[in-house]
């Protein structure tokens, strides 16, 4: 490798030039870097019109359409798909299988939240939505299990006010209203992206 600043040859994989002492330009280092942050860009971007979009949904009509969990769950997948493979074939990991394991793990893992929400919905007839459990499936899929549980976590948290007051209005008037809850959990969705 030869240092673009003074010209002289040196050792691959160094950051700076031991003669003239300026940052190397690694460009297979750079492309790694680039590919992992433009998936990681793609997977918050995604997620973000997923969360607006079904959030959406839920507010106006108090249902989700299913092709929106059908489309962003397999843009999700690709997204994932497309961050394991880089690792490989990027060579930023060098036991592919393993890789593969603990990343397919690691979604599946995550898909779990959504699958325990579906179950909860069909156990109470659903009493919360199949539209709930679903988005909590295909958003684990974007953001793991620890920010999706956060996300639930938060949503049920900023939903917890709006529901007491119906428990209490619904006694009086013996009616029973619903509450969408994807409104609750859209501005959490925001701050998880940051994390």
């Amino acid at each position: 490798m030869i240092c673009t600043h003074c010209g002289k040859e040196i050792q691959n994989g160094i950051t700076f030039c031991p003669y003239c002492g300026s940052a190397v330009n690694n460009a297979k280092e750079n492309t790694k870097m680039n590919m992992k942050m433009g998936i990681e860009a793609a997977l918050r971007i995604c997620f973000l019109l997923f969360l607006l979009s079904a959030s959406w949904q839920d507010l106006k009509k108090k249902t989700i359409k299913k092709s929106t969990f059908q489309i962003w769950g397999t843009v999700g997948v690709i997204l994932q798909a497309a961050h394991i493979f880089s690792q490989i074939f990027m060579g930023t990991e060098k036991m592919e299988m393993q890789v593969i394991v603990q990343e397919v793990t690691g979604l599946m893992f995550a898909a779990l939240l959504g699958i325990l929400l579906l179950s909860l919905s069909t156990a109470t007839e659903e009493a919360m939505g199949k539209g709930d459990g679903c988005f909590f499936l295909v958003a684990g899929i974007f953001l793991g299990f620890w920010k999706n549980m956060l996300l639930l976590s938060g949503g049920l948290f900023l939903c917890f006010p709006a529901a007491v007051y119906l428990m209490i209005k619904g006694r009086k008037a013996r009616n029973t209203e619903s509450i969408p809850f994807l409104p609750f959990v859209f501005p959490v969705g925001l701050g998880v992206l940051f994390l």
